[in-house]
C-alpha cells in the first residue's frame, strides 16, 4: 500500500511537470507576434463589422487559419528562434548519479564500467560510485538515479537487486557471458548452480528496466525475457595504447614474434590444444627466425622449445596493456572452439590485437566470423592442422600481408568500436531509462495543427531522449493496449470511442491531456459537412463531457481557456 502510494505521488509530481511545461508552452505562444495580430486583426475587422455577424466570424476563422500557417512557416525556417523558455524545458544541467555494482574488480567491469564511466564523467554527464555488493548499504542505493549492476548472479546479489527495486530506483542489468553454458565441470558453473544463480539472472532481467548485453547472440536471448534488452557493441581502448606507444621506444626486431593470449581458465587450455601441434611444428621449421610466447597458459611447450616463453597474465588492464605493448607481437592467434557459449562472447581478441597493431588469425566461427574481414582485417581459418599452418606461415613469411592485416584492422576498430561511440550509447540508455515517457497521441489526421500543437514539439522531446511517441486514428483505439503508456494526447477528436478510452486510462492510472485550437462550440456555419458535424448537438455534448473527464486541457489561446474552464 505505502510502496503503491508513493507511485501516485511521483505520477503526481511528473504530471506537475509536464502542466509546468505546457503552460511555458502556451505562455511563449501569448506572447507572440502571431498571437498579438490575432488580437489586432479582431480589433480591425470589428470596425467594418461591428455586429458579430456570420461573415465577420467567418473571415476572422479563415485569417486565424493563415497565421497559423504563417506560425508553422516560421517555425520550419526558423527552427534556431526556440524561446528560452523551451530550452529550459527540453534540457537539464544535471548530472546523473549512478551506483555500479560488478561482480569484481575484473579487467571486463574495467571495459564496461571504469572506462566508459569515467569517459562519461569528464563530459559532465554523469557521476557515479563503484561498490562491491557486500559493501552497498541503503543511503548509496537512496542517492543513485540508476543502479547500474554487472554480472551479478548469486544469492547475495538477489538480496541487494530486491532491495533496490522495493526502493522504487531504476535498474539497467548488464551481462556479458552466457553462464548458463559453461562447460558442466568447470568450477564457476557448479559454484552458480549451488547459487540458484540462473534463476537469479533471469529474475534480474525481467524486473530490470534495461538489460544491457555486448553480443547480437545474447540479444536475441534476452529479448525472449526483457523486451527493452539493448546490444552495445563492445569499444576497442585504442587511444589508452597509443599514449603508452608514444612513450615507448620500439627497438628494431630480429625475429617474428607471434603470440596467443590466453589465460588460467580451463577453456583457454582446450582452445590451446587446437593449435599446439601447429606451433610445434613451426618452431622446428622456423628455429631461431621466430619467438611464440604464450600470455596466461603454464604449458610444457615453453619448456620444451628455447624459441618459445611463457608470460604471466597480467592485472590490471593498464599494466596488461603496457606489457602487451612491451612484447610488440607481429602475429597474434585467436582459435576458439563451436559451442553456445563461445557464440554469446564478443570480439575482444579482435579488437585488442588490432589496437595493439598485430595481424591476427581467427577461428572462422562466432563471434569473430562476423567482425573479420578475411585477407582485409584478418585472417579466418577452419580449425584444422592444414588451414591454422598455412595462415601462420602466410603471416611469418609475407611481411606486405602482415602489414596490410594490422593497418586495416587498425582503421576498422577505430570507425566501429570507439570510446565515444561506446559511451554514447551508454548516455543514451541512461537518459532513456530516467526521462523517458511512452506517449500515445490520437489525431484526426495528418493535418497542419496536428503537426503545429503536437508533432514538432513531440520530435523535439523525442531528439533530446524525453519522450518516446505513437500516433493513432480513433478507428484502432481498440487495438491499443495502454499499459504500455504514461500519457494519451488527444488532439481536437470528438467521438464516444475517446470517452471510452480516457475512462480506461484513468482505470490504469495513466493520465489524459485534451489539445483544441478552435472553439467547436462556436463553429460558423458556411463551412457545409464541417459546419454540421461540429454543430451536431450530440458531438458538442461529447466534447463537453470529453473535456470535464480528461486531466488537462491543451489550449491556443485564452479564449479557448475561459471556454475550457466551465468544464475543467
Amino acid at each position: 500500500k505505502i510502496q503503491k502510494e508513493q507511485e501516485i505521488k511521483l505520477k503526481e509530481q511528473e504530471i506537475k511537470l509536464k502542466e509546468q511545461e505546457i503552460k511555458l508552452i502556451h505562455k511563449h505562444y501569448l506572447d507572440s507576434k502571431e498571437y498579438k495580430l490575432g488580437k489586432y486583426i479582431n480589433k480591425v475587422f470589428s470596425i467594418f463589422f461591428p455586429l458579430d455577424t456570420v461573415h465577420r466570424k467567418i473571415v476572422i476563422f479563415v485569417i486565424k487559419k493563415i497565421i497559423f500557417m504563417l506560425k508553422d512557416i516560421h517555425k520550419m525556417y526558423h527552427k534556431k528562434k526556440i524561446p528560452i523558455s523551451y530550452n529550459k524545458i527540453i534540457s537539464s544541467n544535471k548530472k546523473i548519479y549512478i551506483l555500479a555494482v560488478p561482480d569484481g574488480y575484473i579487467p571486463s567491469s574495467e571495459l564496461a564500467i571504469t572506462i566508459p564511466f569515467n569517459y562519461l564523467k569528464k563530459e559532465k554527464i554523469i557521476n557515479y560510485h563503484i561498490k562491491l555488493v557486500d559493501d552497498v548499504k541503503k543511503k548509496d542505493i537512496e542517492k543513485a538515479d540508476i543502479v547500474f549492476l554487472f554480472r551479478l548472479a548469486d544469492q547475495i546479489s538477489l538480496k541487494l537487486f530486491n532491495k533496490v527495486f522495493d526502493l522504487d530506483k531504476k535498474i539497467i542489468y548488464a551481462i556479458d557471458d552466457d553462464f548458463e553454458h559453461l562447460e558442466d565441470d568447470s568450477i564457476l558453473k557448479q559454484h552458480l548452480i549451488a547459487q540458484n544463480a540462473f534463476h537469479n539472472i533471469r529474475h534480474f532481467c525481467s524486473n530490470a528496466n534495461a538489460v544491457i548485453v555486448y553480443s547480437d547472440y545474447m540479444k536475441q536471448k534476452y529479448l525472449k525475457i526483457n523486451s527493452n534488452t539493448i546490444f552495445v557493441s563492445n569499444f576497442a581502448n585504442f587511444e589508452f595504447i597509443e599514449k603508452i606507444k608514444k612513450r615507448k621506444i620500439i627497438s628494431n626486431k630480429t625475429k617474428i614474434k607471434i603470440g596467443y593470449l590466453g589465460s588460467s581458465a580451463s577453456k583457454h587450455t582446450k582452445y590451446f590444444s587446437i593449435i599446439k601441434p601447429v606451433i610445434e611444428t613451426i618452431l622446428n621449421e622456423y628455429g631461431s627466425n621466430i619467438q611464440f610466447e604464450l600470455m596466461g597458459i603454464d604449458d610444457d611447450i615453453t619448456k620444451k622449445y628455447e624459441n618459445a616463453k611463457y608470460i604471466p597474465f597480467v592485472k590490471p588492464l593498464k599494466n596488461f596493456y603496457q606489457t602487451m605493448v612491451n612484447r610488440n607481437w607481429d602475429i597474434g592467434l585467436a582459435p576458439i572452439i563451436d559451442n553456445e557459449f563461445e557464440r554469446s562472447k564478443t570480439d575482444n581478441k579482435y579488437r585488442e590485437y588490432a589496437s595493439l597493431g598485430i595481424a591476427g588469425i581467427y577461428s572462422n566461427l562466432l563471434p569473430y566470423k562476423n567482425s573479420v574481414i578475411h585477407n582485409e582485417t584478418g585472417l579466418l581459418v577452419n580449425n584444422t592442422f592444414e588451414d591454422w599452418y598455412c595462415a601462420i606461415k602466410r603471416c611469418i613469411e609475407e611481411n606486405d600481408l602482415r602489414k596490410k592485416l594490422k593497418n586495416n584492422a587498425y582503421r576498422d576498430i577505430r570507425e566501429r568500436y570507439s570510446l565515444d561511440k561506446f559511451a554514447t550509447r551508454y548516455k543514451n540508455i541512461f537518459l532513456s531509462t530516467l526521462n523517458k515517457y511512452n506517449i500515445l497521441v490520437v489525431t484526426p489526421g495528418d493535418i497542419a495543427s496536428v503537426h503545429i500543437d503536437i508533432l514538432n514539439p513531440f520530435r523535439e522531446l523525442k531528439k533530446s531522449n524525453i519522450i518516446n511517441y505513437s500516433v493513432i486514428s480513433v478507428s484502432v483505439i481498440i487495438m491499443i493496449k495502454l499499459d504500455y503508456y504514461d500519457f494519451v494526447v488527444i488532439h481536437r477528436e470528438i467521438d464516444k470511442r475517446i470517452v471510452e478510452l480516457i475512462k480506461k486510462a484513468r482505470k490504469k492510472r495513466i493520465k489524459t491531456i485534451y489539445s483544441w485550437d478552435d472553439n467547436f462550440f462556436k463553429f460558423p456555419a458556411g463551412f457545409g459537412n464541417l459546419s454540421k458535424y461540429y454543430n451536431n448537438y450530440k458531438r458538442l455534448n461529447l466534447l463537453k463531457i470529453i473535456l470535464k473527464e480528461v486531466d488537462l486541457v491543451k489550449v491556443t489561446n485564452k479564449y479557448l481557456e475561459a471556454e475550457s474552464k466551465k468544464y475543467n
